[in-house]
């Protein structure tokens, strides 16, 4: 199982992971111990994901999150404050967890920043611009709901606080020549998940491509899946147009201009959230001006077998 889950998180990487030296852990284990002693969470969670993340990624090391046990039996994520069904594929809840973790280990040192916690987590590129996003790291304790009991995960999310922003760069040659305003995301207070390598894509035909960012947004109670299509303006970006897979849906581009989106439900009224069976998927393609319906359908609940790899990666 861990082999699938490490060939689905290099279809997600464009980055290489670095090796560490033990000192290397000890130097982030005792940063993150003292900051959890201070009452500062806010450096508590850039270590403590940070070694999660480098030592997930790490294939030569031994180190894991479970040398972090000691601190997080004090620290926040001892106590879940959210909860995901664990009727769901085992391959999809370990992609979950550690898609989460990982993204914090795929950055070279110099990338990251102390001061604001921060760090590139996702990126794209086309013949003219460069976009990346910048986000912050927040643990969370999770329970995985079973009909015979419960287990915990930590995951490190994308923290909604310090608002996580993209940065787009024009370039020519991949010489940078002009580094457009911030544009931060519109997601509440809900933090982030999972990112999806953006995308660039001409949407209407005119030459210039809109920058396409995928994403989950967690919830208390499982997740929402977002795509944004930004138009890329003189200076900065310009949110065009949303669409959200809620209750663990999707919300995904297909070839050319169709986006498939998605939401769980059930025929049943005395189902809860976390006995969803089924998921209503829905065809939208953007012609002359305007994204128009074109077909839906009910399918089985995608996350109760491996059909959830072909929505999240492409997959035939």
């Amino acid at each position: 199982m861990k082999k699938l889950v490490m060939f689905l998180l290099f279809l997600l990487f464009t980055q290489l992971s670095f090796a560490r030296d033990d000192a290397y852990y000890a130097g982030l284990y005792e940063k993150a111990s003292q900051a959890i002693k201070k009452g500062n969470q806010a450096d508590a969670d850039f270590y403590l994901a940070r070694y999660i993340g480098v030592s997930f990624l790490d294939k030569e090391s031994k180190k894991d999150i479970s040398d972090l046990y000691p601190l997080f039996k004090s620290y926040k994520v001892s106590s879940p404050t959210a909860f995901i069904s664990g009727k769901y594929s085992d391959d999809f809840i370990e992609w979950f967890v550690f898609s989460s973790n990982a993204q914090w280990g795929q950055d070279d040192d110099d990338d990251l920043d102390p001061k604001t916690h921060s760090c590139g987590l996702a990126s794209g590129e086309s013949k003219d611009y460069i976009a990346t996003v910048i986000g912050s790291p927040y643990l969370e304790g999770w329970s995985i709901i079973k009909d015979k009991g419960s287990k915990t995960a930590i995951l490190t999310l994308i923290d909604s606080s310090q608002k996580p922003y993209i940065v787009v760069i024009k370039h020519e040659n991949s010489i940078p020549k002009k580094v457009f305003e911030k544009m931060y995301f519109d997601i509440g207070e809900n933090h982030i998940q999972r990112i999806w390598p953006l995308e660039f894509h001409d949407l209407d035909g005119d030459g210039r491509d809109e920058l396409w960012v995928r994403y989950n947004k967690a919830w208390a109670d499982g997740f929402s899946q977002e795509l944004a299509i930004y138009k890329i303006k003189d200076n900065s970006l310009e949110l065009f147009k949303k669409f959200e897979g809620l209750a663990e849906g999707i919300a995904r581009r297909l070839e050319g201009n169709k986006i498939q989106i998605g939401r769980g439900f059930s025929d049943k009224s005395t189902v809860g959230h976390l006995g969803f069976d089924q998921h209503h998927l829905e065809i939208w393609e953007y012609k002359n001006g305007k994204f128009v319906k074109t077909s839906e359908k009910n399918v089985p609940h995608i996350l109760w077998s491996d059909e959830w790899q072909k929505y999240y990666f492409n997959k035939k």
